[in-house]
């Protein structure tokens, strides 16, 4: 579904992607791993449109969209999440939901501004998402006083209203509790599956890796290191020096 080929990525004279390549096939969810400053973010910034590659080339659905912008690969069908959650502080959680999904109608009717009174439709469509993303006892709260985990939530419904076809998460538990981080593997597994979703991540907590992923890639200063199953990660002798000999995934 989506694939990336010789991917370079410098930051002036700082090179932080070394030729990476790699292929996600529909409905996989594929985990991104690696210690602080292997690459991972920058990966995903230049897959998701947000920083342009230096060389290399990215393709979805077959067609290349390497040149394309961030929004232009939202209309293709691009969801992103990110390590801190942004969405309308000021606004509550119902209108943050709206707002999203008055954007996407907007997809197909260009000269239409943004409803100031939602249609009912739209209206019972944010409720909807509400409830999915188990918020619905607080549609009426402003996002600035939501929790760290709520404000996570909010962004995955927000991410959600646009209709991807591939979510791209950045570290989607950081910072979580215990309890929020279960939860929210609970809702990654509930809505790829509902949604029929690709799903790419970026992720720490080998709890969550080894919970959600079909397989995981191993970064390093800018390379790949390693892409398997759960169990070949663990056997990669080159990942167990990268992590020290620490046990890789025991769940």
């Amino acid at each position: 579904m989506i694939e990336c080929s010789n991917i370079y990525k410098s930051y002036g004279a700082i090179p932080v992607l070394k030729g990476i390549s790699l292929a996600v096939v529909q409905l996989e969810t594929f985990t991104i791993i690696g210690p602080n400053g292997a690459g991972k973010t920058t990966l995903f910034k230049v897959l998701t449109g947000e920083a342009p590659a230096n060389a290399g080339v990215v393709t979805f659905n077959g067609e290349n969209i390497t040149r394309l912008s961030a929004s232009a690969r939202v209309h293709r069908g691009f969801g992103r999440t990110f390590q801190v959650a942004r969405i309308l502080r000021c606004n509550s959680v119902l209108e943050n939901l709206i707002i999203a999904l008055e954007a996407r109608a907007r997809r197909s009717e260009l000269d239409r501004l943004l409803q100031l009174r939602p249609t009912k439709q739209i209206r019972d469509d944010a409720v909807g998402i509400a409830g999915r993303i188990s918020l619905l006892n607080k549609m009426d709260v402003p996002a600035r006083f939501l929790s760290h985990g709520d404000r996570k939530r909010l962004e995955l419904g927000v991410t959600l209203a646009l209709k991807p076809k591939i979510l791209m998460m950045d570290e989607p538990t950081a910072g979580m509790s215990p309890g929020d981080r279960n939860a929210t593997i609970d809702m990654i597994a509930r809505v790829k599956e509902e949604d029929q979703l690709t799903i790419m991540l970026t992720e720490h907590d080998m709890d969550v890796v080894a919970h959600l992923s079909d397989r995981i890639m191993v970064m390093n200063y800018g390379e790949a290191i390693a892409v398997g199953t759960l169990n070949e990660i663990r056997n990669n002798a080159a990942v167990r020096d990268i992590y020290l000999g620490e046990e890789i995934g025991d769940a």
